[in-house]
């Protein structure tokens, strides 16, 4: 019977028109947990109670049906499972995996390159790699034409044009380039188009992902040593009394009674009754008998007002005692001979206060001079508590209190207002608002650093209950500071101190509520930026919420969640960062998808760059291209063997090499080959990227007049010049150092 939802039935019928009296919840309570039968049995002994006639009784039937049929249990696809793992650690690492998502990816990338790595390590040897020699046989001062200290690559055209033909001679009779060298091998690369638009997008996705990189960084808190600094005194915001929170014991009164029993004066009265019996026991002799004088006494109590708690605690003791007719007084002093009524700001000296209470039995709370029932009720132990929070606990022994304790650090300061305003909230969270009594008060005032004047808890131990507290409990004192803060709204005059530490206590407050839950929460909206404001410049005062909000390692919870995911846990800073990116993209989960996507682009074009010799051979690759194979910019070396034909034909001894490439780009060389059996020209930063296979590779100008053709049409590193035929008779011009400042000018061949 448990599976029907009996309150969403009843609200279901007085939707329908049913009307409910007392009478009938009651009823139908008693028939619901009495009956003991089928469910779909239990609407016909439901039905008699409020159904008048026919109608009532089918539309009873039919809203019953929608709330007792159990719905069909959802199909279940068998799923083959590890019989080592259990469901819970499954669940658990897909949960984790899915939320580090980068991690995964970083960790993929770092596996792809260090694989990538070792396979070059271990097949460098069989790679082909060569290396451009410097010409041995050609002279020191070679140059190209234009005297230039070294050949210079010149602006490419990439146009498409043949190379400058050859004069019409037979095939015996042509000079000719030879290739000796080893063939240039093809590289794989990433295709300039696929790098840009995977570049492009993956920057454009991680710009819109503002969170990652948010519009301004906030500046996180300094390193502080909490053991250099403090926070101020308690300052003077008025609060309203509290003493009503306090829960009575009954105890108190009983104290009040013993208290007040008479005690014997240093005066003496003839005791009547006890003087005939003695003076009869005298055989009539007269005996008399004397007693002192017994009277009520009176109780004066003097406080320490510095101290906020104690002053508070005792002050509440001497109320509650007088409430149950003990004749108690009490002043507040600050340490010194000057005694102030409650209430009253005239101060009265020692004398004063023994001519108005000569005879009042002293209570003085801090020298143990106290009352013995009240040390027997409470066990009143003075002796100071180790400030180790483990040890409190313990001496508290009592979560509850513990808690409330912890919760007392969500203010600056040691306020009695605060403290019960705090606890009350507190317990009722916790369900034991009983617990607020005057003995949890009694032993928390025996901490030692509870019990000192200053009203200041140690930044350390401030610290140390903050991480203690528990999340519920801190919202609940979090709010209660606030309503504590407006009860001083028309009294603080703005401009003082105490008005600057109000507003500063609102912001702070504001922005822990609003920063746990920013869709309930918007009320404190206002003041959680202006907290912000105050925290990027570094103006917040109170060093320990500002250690604690920074939480800089992680090391213990806080109320702040993330802006974009509410259940994940973030420093102050976090939050400020991705609050100021909601500024842009509203939407966390839009977010998210462009950080994930600009991190898939990045590592995509990763992948390229380590596995592109893998890539390149696909099918994938060749319908989307990401991949070419292509010749690398490199070096070519041409031998030119110095025969008497080269002589004959060249007068002087400069020879100007000129490498014209398949893209009619011309690299230039002025060679000396006097005293030579042959000269190298090299030519470095050659462009072989874009050929086409069917063209020529290369053709050399000698002296700018005569053009060899290289039949060739891959590259090679090192060609050789043959000079023969007709070649030999042609006179090539005279070109010396200096005479010509442009030997190869870069026009364009028809």
């Amino acid at each position: 019977m448990t599976s029907i939802a009996f309150d969403a039935l009843l609200s279901a019928m007085q939707r329908e028109g049913f009307l409910l009296s007392p009478s009938d919840y009651v009823e139908f309570t008693a028939v619901f947990n009495q009956f003991r039968g089928s469910r779909g049995d239990l609407k016909y002994h439901l039905a008699p109670i409020l159904c008048r006639n026919r109608e009532d009784q089918q539309k009873f039937y039919a809203i019953y049906d929608r709330y007792a049929t159990p719905p069909p249990p959802p199909k279940v696809r068998p799923q083959i499972t590890n019989p080592y793992v259990t469901e819970k650690t499954a669940t658990w690492f897909l949960r984790r995996a899915s939320r580090q998502y980068f991690a995964w990816v970083i960790f993929i990338s770092l596996l792809a390159f260090v694989a990538q790595t070792i396979r070059y390590y271990i097949n460098k040897d069989r790679f082909h790699a060569f290396t451009v020699i410097a010409p041995l046989d050609t002279t020191a001062s070679a140059q190209p034409a234009d005297t230039t200290p070294a050949p210079t690559r010149p602006r490419h055209k990439f146009v498409v044009k043949s190379l400058k033909p050859a004069q019409a001679r037979g095939p015996e009779d042509k000079s000719t380039l030879i290739a000796t060298g080893p063939e240039v091998e093809k590289e794989n690369r990433v295709h300039s188009s696929a790098f840009a638009w995977l570049f492009v997008l993956g920057l454009a996705s991680l710009c819109l992902s503002v969170s990652f990189f948010p519009l301004r960084k906030s500046r996180s808190r300094p390193h502080t040593d909490i053991d250099s600094r403090g926070d101020h005194g308690p300052l003077d915001i008025p609060f309203q009394p509290k003493d009503k929170l306090i829960q009575p014991l009954s105890i108190l009164a009983r104290i009040a009674r013993d208290i007040a029993q008479p005690i014997p004066t240093d005066h003496y009265r003839l005791e009547i009754n006890a003087t005939i019996r003695e003076s009869i026991n005298a055989y009539g002799f007269l005996t008399p008998v004397y007693a002192h004088v017994e009277r009520r006494p009176e109780w004066l109590v003097l406080i320490d007002r510095r101290n906020p708690l104690k002053a508070g605690l005792y002050a509440y003791l001497c109320r509650t005692l007088s409430n149950y007719s003990l004749p108690i007084y009490y002043y507040y002093h600050d340490g010194d001979n000057r005694y102030y009524s409650e209430g009253s700001n005239i101060a009265i000296n020692n004398y004063q206060l023994g001519q108005r209470h000569g005879d009042a039995q002293l209570i003085d709370f801090e020298t143990q001079e106290i009352p013995d029932p009240l040390t027997t009720a409470f066990n009143f132990d003075l002796s100071t508590r180790t400030t180790d929070i483990e040890n409190i606990r313990a001496f508290l022994d009592d979560e509850d209190i513990f808690q409330w304790l912890c919760a007392i650090a969500v203010y600056p300061t040691v306020r009695w207002e605060v403290v019960l305003a705090v606890g009350a909230s507190v317990l009722k969270e916790r369900k034991a608002t009983h617990k607020l009594n005057f003995g949890s008060l009694l032993k928390l005032s025996q901490i030692d650093w509870l019990a000192t004047n200053t009203g200041i808890i140690p930044t350390n131990i401030r610290l140390d209950l903050l991480k203690a507290l528990g999340l519920p409990e801190e919202l609940a004192a979090r709010r209660t500071i606030l309503d504590l803060l407006k009860e001083s709204d028309d009294i603080i005059i703005a401009g003082t101190a105490a008005f600057e530490e109000k507003i500063h206590q609102v912001h702070t407050q504001s922005f822990i509520l609003f920063a746990h839950d920013t869709r309930r929460n918007t009320t404190f909206e206002a003041g959680a930026r202006k907290f912000m404001t105050d925290w990027d410049r570094r103006h917040a005062p109170d060093l320990a919420t500002v250690l604690y909000l920074t939480n800089p390692d992680s090391l213990w919870s806080t109320p702040i969640r993330s802006a974009e995911d509410p259940a994940k846990a973030a420093s102050a800073d976090r939050f400020i960062n991705e609050l100021l990116a909601l500024k842009v993209i509203a939407d966390p989960r839009i977010r998210a998808l462009f950080r994930n996507l600009s991190a898939t682009l990045f590592f995509i074009l990763l992948l390229l760059y380590l596995f592109k010799d893998e890539i390149q051979p696909t099918a994938l690759n060749r319908s989307l291209g990401f991949v070419t194979r292509d010749y690398p910019t490199g070096a070519l070396t041409v031998n030119i063997p110095v025969t008497p034909c080269l002589r004959q034909m060249t007068p002087g001894h400069y020879l100007l090499v000129t490498l014209n490439n398949y893209d009619n780009n011309r690299y230039a060389q002025l060679l000396d080959f006097d005293d030579r059996d042959t000269v190298k020209a090299t030519f470095t930063g050659i462009t072989m990227t874009g050929k086409d296979t069917s063209q020529q590779a290369i053709q050399l100008i000698l002296n700018k007049t005569l053009t060899i053709d290289c039949p060739a049409k891959p590259y090679y590193t090192t060609y050789t010049l043959l000079l023969k035929g007709d070649d030999c008779d042609t006179k090539l011009p005279r070109i010396t150092p200096g005479s010509d400042r442009h030997p190869a000018p870069h026009t364009l061949q028809q």
